[in-house]
Formats: structure tokens, sequence, C-alpha cells
């Protein structure tokens, strides 16, 4: 077992560190300390505190109805010509995206800025809540569609 298991791992051994050559060779970081020495702060407005704002404004949104709604508005523009909503659905995803305005303004002004350096924590695996990132992205969906719907095509390409 012993033999089999060193005949396996030193061609994988090998691979490993002529990947690793290549990376290095190629300027890449093979390190937190690398990745962020190569960082530069940019010349413009950081858009992470709008971001990170704007999904703790979203904590409290529940993310069923939102997904079964935007699930609903993307079954309609599977046909062709597309088909809206119904009245009922198209009223709730109003109130969904009225009570999600003030984040939804924090990212679309987050989006004019130039750099966005968002600390992920991943050297000590601490990873933000995705959850609140996905809901986020489904109400930005979700409005875009509503636009589109609405027959505002600039406001939804806007949106985008």
């Amino acid at each position: 077992m012993l033999a089999g298991c060193s005949v396996v791992e030193r061609p994988a051994s090998r691979r490993l560190r002529d990947e690793i050559a290549r990376i290095r060779a190629a300027g890449e970081p093979l390190t937190f300390e690398e990745l962020r020495a190569g960082q530069s702060p940019g010349d413009g407005a950081d858009a992470a505190a709008d971001y990170r704002a704007a999904v703790m404004l979203l904590t409290d949104l529940d993310s069923g109805p939102l997904f079964e709604v935007l699930g609903a508005y993307r079954a309609g523009t599977r046909s062709c010509p597309p088909v809206p909503p119904s009245n009922e659905l198209r009223e709730r995803a109003l109130g969904m995206l009225a009570q999600s305005e003030p984040a939804l303004e924090l990212i679309d002004r987050a989006a004019r800025k130039d750099a966005c350096h968002y600390a992920l924590n991943l050297e000590q695996i601490e990873l933000p809540c995705l959850s609140l990132f996905r809901r986020a992205t489904a109400l930005l969906s979700l409005r875009t569609l509503e636009f589109g719907f609405a027959g505002e095509a600039d406001r939804a390409a806007a949106s985008l």
C-alpha cells in the first residue's frame, strides 16, 4: 500500500511543483501577503462601504417570496412574446422593490464608483454572509425585469 501511494504521489507532487513554478514565473501572487502587496487602492472612490451597507439593509427581507416572485418573472420571459406576471404578482414585486429601495440606491451608487476593495477575510476563513449578496442580486434582477415588463427599456438597461 505504501509503495502504491508513493508511486501515485510522486507524479502528482511533480505536477503541483511545476504548476506553482509556472504561476510564480508568470508573476502571479501565491500567498495572501503577495496578493495584498500587488493591490493598489486605485484612484477612484471605493464602493465597498456602499455594498456592505446595502447588503446589511437586506437582512430582514424574506428571500423565499423574493425568489418565488423572481422565478415567475423569469418564467414569463421564456415565451415569445414575453408574458408579464399577473397584476397580483407584480404588486408583490413592486412592494419588495419599494421596501428595498434604500439598498438598491446604495448598490447603484457603488456601481458608479471606480474601485471596490471589499475585504472577504479569506485568510481567517470568515466568508461574508453570501445569502445577502444573493438577495441583492435577485432584487437587481427583479427590478430589471419589472422595468422591462413595464415597457421602460432605458431604465431596464440602466438597472443592468
